[in-house]
């Protein structure tokens, strides 16, 4: 079964698009997004019937939804709520990531992330040294920014 990883924006885009798509552009986390992103972002994932995440992504996740406009961050973050009662949740051990390669130029999150990918996960992101460093692995991955780019 194939699953989808959502990176930690596109997790707070998906949250805050869910319970108030008229706050995308203008949430303090979402202002390099717009409406046609978050169809985009759906798009990506709605082939997926099996979601994934990490611990380090809900944590940030939910940091950064609690940073935005304070008359949505409690109906997103019980948006995530809900969301984590659904999705598989994998754990990378933070001794065995920041001692990968990715670490050091990706963060802890970011590490972990290339480090859960196996033949069946699909990222799902909108950062460019993400998928960079998922496709070097031979991992699968999707930026939601390549749609938007004419080829």
């Amino acid at each position: 079964m194939k699953s989808v990883l959502i990176d930690t924006n596109l997790l707070v885009l998906l949250a805050v698009g869910n319970v108030a798509p008229q706050q995308i552009g203008k949430h303090r986390r979402l202002k390099s997004f717009d409406a046609v992103d978050f169809a985009i972002l759906l798009k990506a994932i709605d082939d997926f019937s099996r979601h994934l995440t990490l611990p380090n992504t809900f944590t940030e996740t939910s940091n950064l939804i609690g940073s935005g406009e304070r008359s949505i961050a409690a109906s997103a973050s019980l948006w995530l709520a809900k969301y984590a009662l659904q999705v598989a949740e994998v754990y990378e051990p933070s001794e065995k990531v920041v001692q990968g390669a990715h670490y050091m130029r990706l963060g802890l999150t970011d590490a972990a992330i290339v480090a859960a990918c196996r033949a069946d996960v699909t990222v799902v992101t909108d950062d460019y040294a993400l998928y960079g460093s998922v496709r070097a692995i031979g991992g699968q991955a999707v930026n939601i920014r390549h749609a938007r780019t004419p080829r």
